[in-house]
């Protein structure tokens, strides 16, 4: 996985789409508390993949947008997407199991699948 980058991007793009709101309304809509977002957007504390879900579903963007802000997963389009989901696995329970079975795949066509299930799981 890459190191964790600094958090200007997504400290920019939570104040960009804050639409007004004040900084403990923003905090309260994606549940947690105002203390604890600071300290995410200024590098002092790195969320849980629980808290960038929820970060991502209270903007409504799609979360591997939220994983790439964090650092968490490369932005780099030739980078390999699914290493990077298999290295999220280790850390959120939803991929654990389909990260094992993919380490486990032989063919292909398996692995294809499995491909297309951890990217559906990503943008959800």
């Amino acid at each position: 996985m890459s190191p964790r980058k600094t958090t200007t991007e997504i400290a920019e793009f939570v104040f960009a789409n804050s639409k007004g709101l004040s900084f403990a309304a923003i905090a309260d809509g994606i549940g947690i508390s105002p203390s604890y977002l600071s300290e995410i957007l200024s590098g002092k504390k790195e969320p849980s993949i629980d808290v960038g879900n929820k970060i991502a579903d209270y903007f409504r963007v799609p979360k591997i947008e939220i994983y790439k802000m964090m650092g968490w997963i490369d932005n780099d389009p030739r980078g390999d997407i699914v290493l990077y989901l298999i290295e999220l696995a280790k850390r959120d329970a939803e991929f654990v199991e389909l990260a094992k079975l993919y380490a486990n795949l032989y063919t292909p066509e398996d692995k294809k699948r499995a491909i297309r299930i951890l990217k559906s799981l990503a943008d959800e």
